[in-house]
């Protein structure tokens, strides 16, 4: 028993001694384009040392150097290095994956023309933790979401880019051109009746500047009004509460302290319910 201990005990000095002399460290990101060091950490004054990188790919005599794979996949990477006639071998396997695929899809948000919804549809094997964006305008904002929302200040065109990194710090970037316009429009029409949809008479405005409206009714009465607002919401609803009846309404305006100069807007907004009713 004693033996066998002994035996063991010298097996394992030996592997132990072994590896140690062929030690190596590696670091960087391991995705396929991305550089990646490897660093010998043998205790032994080396004559000559070889890598190999689990391909046909050899280097020699470089005790630290930096290598790039052009494809994913598990890499068995070997360092041999020699003392005089005696050599020393290590080998370690690296994991190296495929680089996110970024892309985006932008959509406006409704009645307000200033403002997009980006949504992340990059395509990768790995689980995305990093979501970058930058709008085109202001700084650049990191999020742990697909989903990102922005209003710009004004009308115009902007670069926006992308960018993605996951897990394993694997990178990518896109840009796209969003134009943005300055829209001003109000229906004619809406359908209160809770199905969800027209429910709400809402003009479309650019979501930055301010607007007061007032509603009459053909008699002459307020039925809804807003002093100051950004975003025109009228569910068809009385100052009291209760629903206006069907009918044609008179509708006034008016641009407060905005950016740009807008001209009063009247007209007529017709409430239905159900059955053109």
């Amino acid at each position: 028993m004693k033996k066998l201990y002994i035996l063991i005990c010298g097996l394992l000095y030996f592997c132990a001694n072994v590896f140690s002399q062929a030690d190596f460290s590696v670091s960087g990101s391991p995705c396929v384009g991305n550089e990646i060091t490897f660093s010998a950490q043998s205790n032994l004054t080396i004559d000559s040392l070889v890598w190999e990188f689990g391909n046909e790919d050899v280097i020699k005599n470089s005790e630290t150097l930096i290598y790039i794979y052009d494809r994913a996949g598990v890499h068995s990477v070997k360092l041999t290095v020699w003392r005089g006639s005696k050599d020393f071998e290590n080998t370690q396997d690296i994991s190296i994956s495929e680089n996110p695929v970024c892309s985006f899809e932008v959509d406006t948000v409704q009645f307000s023309s200033f403002s997009r919804v980006f949504t992340n549809t990059t395509i990768s094997n790995n689980t995305l933790e990093t979501f970058i964006w930058h709008f085109g305008e202001g700084a650049s904002v990191t999020m742990d979401t697909n989903i990102a929302e922005y209003k710009y200040s004004a009308e115009g065109d902007y670069t926006v880019w992308h960018t993605i990194i996951d897990e394993y710090g694997c990178i990518d970037s896109i840009s796209q051109i969003v134009n943005v316009s300055n829209i001003y429009n109000v229906p004619n029409v809406f359908t209160p009746n809770g199905d969800g949809i027209n429910d709400t008479f809402t003009p479309t405005v650019n979501g930055v500047d301010e607007f007061a409206i007032e509603i009459f009714s053909r008699w002459g009465n307020l039925v809804f009004k807003r002093d100051r607002s950004s975003h025109i919401v009228w569910d068809g609803t009385m100052p009291d509460g209760s629903k206006v009846t069907p009918g044609t309404y008179f509708y006034i305006i008016i641009a407060k302290d905005a950016q740009k100069v807008y001209d009063p807007k009247t007209g007529f907004i017709t409430v239905l319910y159900e059955n053109g009713n």
